[in-house]
């Protein structure tokens, strides 16, 4: 609307009717809704059904094209084109009014009948749509051929329209017409018509002799003088009965001498086409000539002598396009060098790479080009045209590096490597080979690194841009789990990520051996051997994936000899089963014994060096004898911090010490906190178990004394003792053989068969999983270690109160008679309800597990009489 618009009055371009795409109903019904559009028609714009384009796309699509027959049959196209006139030129009757309308009907109706079409070259949106961009480019009217190209991109989103071809030749047309001012041509104004139009000719003929044969072009002429017969047009067709054409045509119009002379004269001062050649070179190397010259302001845009033609003049902007292009990528590639910042932003030893094998593409690409100027200087026969389709032959490759230049200004590292890849992976041909040069020259930095990884552990990442990052902060005991991490987001394409796995382990086994096992030695053997394979000149990547297992293989054997070997891991597990897992049953006896009377003291008066002599002892006489001195050595006793309730059980504990590095990897801080909350619990049930024993010795002594007053009591206290013996033999039972011993098992298989040390430590982890689980000190257990506990301080309240029964020194009977036989009996049996109700609940919470069976059969052991499960019904109810 805003282009045929005008004076804020609607004008009709009768030139549209020369250009209309085929189907001349839906145009014709498009302007008779424009035409009810005119201000002061009492309508609005969107007062109609539908706007007119999307009225006129419908009808468009619905009713195929019928040029070049208008008979009897095509009366509707009449009445529109009839009501088309009346909207503009005006409904009269008499008059030369009349007679103007009518011959602007006759005039319309020729022109509709005739066999005009949109060129053979228009027959797609596509094409439409490139015609018009490329002619407003041509005129240098660059911001509106950008606004163009983007409005056609919205038109042909839209779902609505249903053939959106014909609706921009449609508007191409009016376009045209309304900058041509012919907004109004009325039958006597034909001429301007035919010059306007003349303009658009393309003949092969001359251009004065093209102009002259308006006939051949397809457009008809205007009406002779003669009169028409009646019931036919110009053009030989019929005309619908019931109109009215017996009104004098418009005589023939001449093209315009102004028009034909100017046309002469620019043919005759064409620029030679040698000199065209000359500057086409001239672009190419990015050197300003006499008649081409690059845009001052760096919008791409040339100037281009008024000089040359129309048509050369576009074959010099497709060759200026391209030197552009060749321009910006030479730019980059000499930005700078590998190690510093480049113009664009980025920075990085890939970055620096791929700059390389840019120059090399394009040394070839110009290497190319001289021999083309050199044939140019040598053959005549060479011209612009020629050029041009080499040029665009060439276009390809350069239009990809154009794009790889704009890709490495956002990207860097592993991450530029992979969109190389990605790229180089959906072309083929020359640009596929090119681009595969491209990234595989990009590659070699990230090689290099790759290989100083593999052979020596080590890492040269100045620019972040290595798939593994290193902390160098870390110390060497904590290596293999926090100096060296995959960077998952880094990772090149050209490696999988289980091979990036392997890459890191492999990497890291190679510092573990150097830096934790003092093997640098075989390090360095094998860093040259890797060497003398020029693993960074490795053109092919397909053997990347051997490359990486192999070398992830042969250290990762090397790490388990050693530690296996030299560090006798197996060794220090069995050694931490025994002592800090409680598993060497005479050791835990006789250091139970032999600390029981320290270890019931307050904690503030234990002495560490009484602990450690009792300790040491303890080895001696128990089997411990037989292990080794360095053992000895290893085994010390650790102290809590102590609270103000806390006795030495509370605080006491047993530490196994590592001083190698490589150990201390394996067992690492956390993994021996696991330990120690393991032996905590063990130690608790080692202290019940040396209570329990310690009782029965003392009521074994209660016999000399017993009468008939105290023998109720003394069976009451050795009942209670002898359920809660019950409870902690089995228990224990049911932790050395059903938890221990058979996660031990698990866990020595898995160690036979693990590949690396990450497997070791994963085996290891499952391990203490497999414990802390099934002994019930994991979170999801807290319910049943609870009631364990309260258990436990059932006998240690048991201990205290017999304690206060008796003493040594003073007889039973004594004890008796002055603490009051009834008091004793009732704190007795208040003592055994709790027990049985914690054992209830317990039996309880464990019966719920029914996913673990050995906690079901646990509950069995421990209420094989269901003594309990009454107990448990009784308190329910």
């Amino acid at each position: 609307c805003e282009i045929i618009r005008a004076d804020g009055a609607l004008k009709f371009p009768w030139k549209f009717l020369y250009a209309v795409p085929a189907d001349r109903d839906s145009c014709l019904r498009f302007f008779v809704q424009m035409s009810g559009m005119r201000p002061g028609s009492g309508s609005r714009p969107g007062s109609r059904s539908g706007t007119p384009l999307r009225a006129w796309s419908t009808a468009s699509s619905s009713r195929p094209g019928s040029a070049g027959s208008l008979g009897t049959s095509d009366r509707g196209t009449v009445l529109l084109l009839r009501e088309l006139v009346h909207a503009h030129v005006g409904k009269t009757e008499g008059g030369a009014d009349a007679r103007q309308s009518v011959n602007t009907l006759r005039y319309a109706i020729r022109v509709v009948g005739s066999k005009i079409g949109p060129p053979p070259s228009l027959s797609s949106t596509s094409a439409v749509s490139d015609a018009i961009v490329r002619r407003l480019a041509k005129s240098y009217r660059h911001e509106d051929a950008t606004r163009a190209s983007y409005l056609i991109e919205v038109l042909r989103s839209n779902d609505s329209l249903s053939n959106p071809q014909l609706l921009l030749q449609l508007l191409d047309a009016l376009a045209e017409s309304a900058h041509d001012d012919i907004y109004v041509a009325l039958p006597g104004d034909a001429q301007k018509v035919y010059e306007s139009y003349g303009d658009r000719v393309d003949s092969p003929r001359e251009p004065k002799e093209a102009l002259l044969d308006l006939a051949g072009s397809g457009i008809p002429r205007p009406p002779s003088s003669k009169p028409p017969q009646s019931g036919s047009n110009h053009s030989g067709r019929s005309i619908p009965s019931g109109i009215d054409t017996t009104e004098s045509p418009v005589p023939p119009p001449a093209p315009s001498p102004e028009l034909v002379a100017a046309v002469v004269q620019r043919e005759n001062s064409a620029v030679p086409e040698r000199a065209l050649l000359r500057q086409a070179l001239f672009v190419l190397h990015g050197i300003d000539g006499d008649l081409v010259k690059s845009d001052p302001t760096g919008n791409g845009h040339p100037s281009i002598s008024s000089k040359i033609g129309r048509g050369r003049k576009g074959l010099l902007l497709r060759v200026c396009e391209l030197g552009a292009i060749l321009s910006r990528v030479r730019e980059f590639s000499q930005s700078g060098s590998e190690q510093d910042e480049t113009s664009s932003g980025g920075k990085g030893l890939v970055v620096g790479a791929f700059k390389a094998a840019l120059s090399e593409e394009l040394d070839k690409f110009f290497a190319e080009m001289a021999a083309v100027e050199t044939q140019v200087k040598n053959d005549k026969a060479w011209s612009l045209r020629r050029l041009t389709s080499w040029v665009e032959q060439s276009s390809s490759r350069l239009l990809l590096m154009n794009k790889l230049v704009s890709i490495s200004k956002k990207l860097k590292g592993c991450a530029l490597t992979s969109e190389l890849d990605r790229q180089s992976r959906r072309t083929d041909g020359e640009v596929g080979r090119t681009a595969r040069r491209l990234y595989r020259q990009s590659c070699r930095p990230i090689l290099r690194m790759l290989r100083k990884w593999l052979a020596e552990g080590a890492i040269e990442d100045e620019y972040d841009e290595f798939f593994i990052f290193a902390d160098s902060s870390i110390q060497n005991s904590r290596l293999w789990s926090e100096k060296y991490k995959l960077v998952r987001e880094r990772t090149p394409s050209m490696i999988a990520p289980e091979v990036a796995s392997a890459a890191l382990i492999a990497g890291k086994a190679v510092d573990f051996l150097r830096a934790c096992c003092d093997d640098r030695e075989w390090v360095l053997q094998r860093a040259s051997k890797m060497t003398e394979r020029d693993f960074e000149d490795n053109r092919d990547l397909s053997n990347l994936t051997e490359a990486i297992t192999a070398a992830s293989s042969e250290a990762s054997d090397r790490v388990k000899k050693l530690m296996f070997g030299k560090f006798r891991l197996v060794e220090h597990l069995e050694s931490l089963r025994s002592y800090l897992l409680l598993m060497r049953g005479d050791f835990v006896q006789v250091i139970t014994d032999a600390l029981g009377e320290d270890l019931d003291k307050p904690a503030g008066m234990i002495l560490r060096h009484n602990l450690v002599r009792v300790l040491e002892n303890s080895m001696r006489i128990s089997s411990g004898e037989n292990e080794s001195e360095i053992d000895r050595d290893r085994l010390d006793v650790r102290l809590l911090e102590a609270s103000k309730k806390d006795t030495g059980w509370d605080i006491f504990r047993l530490d196994y010490r590592f001083t190698e590095a490589a150990l201390e990897n394996f067992f690492s801080d956390r993994v021996m906190n696991r330990y120690m909350r393991i032996f905590a619990f063990l130690w608790e049930l080692k202290r019940a178990e040396h209570y329990l024993r310690n009782l029965w010795e003392v009521q074994r002594s209660w016999n000399a004394s017993l009468n008939s007053s105290s023998d109720q009591l003394f069976l009451q206290c050795a009942f209670l003792r002898v359920k809660m013996n019950h409870f902690i033999l089995n228990l224990q039972y049911f932790l050395v053989y059903e938890v221990l011993d058979s996660s031990w098992k698990t866990f020595m298989e898995e160690l036979k068969s693990a590949s690396d040390l990450q497997v070791l430590l994963g085996s290891h982890a499952n391990y203490l999983n497999s414990i802390t689980t099934r002994a019930l000190l994991r979170e999801e257990s807290r319910d049943q270690h609870e009631r364990i506990l309260r258990i436990l301080d059932t006998i240690l309240d048991l201990k205290e109160l017999q304690d206060q029964i008796y003493k040594p020194g003073a007889g039973f009977e004594n004890r008796t008679r002055a603490g009051g036989m009834m008091d004793t009996q009732s704190a007795l049996g208040k003592l055994e309800k709790e027990f049985d109700s914690s054992m209830a609940g317990l039996l309880e919470s464990l019966n719920e597990r029914t996913n673990d069976d050995n906690l079901i059969l646990l509950a069995l052991r421990l209420d094989f009489n269901e003594h309990y499960s009454v107990v448990g019904r009784e308190r329910f109810l």
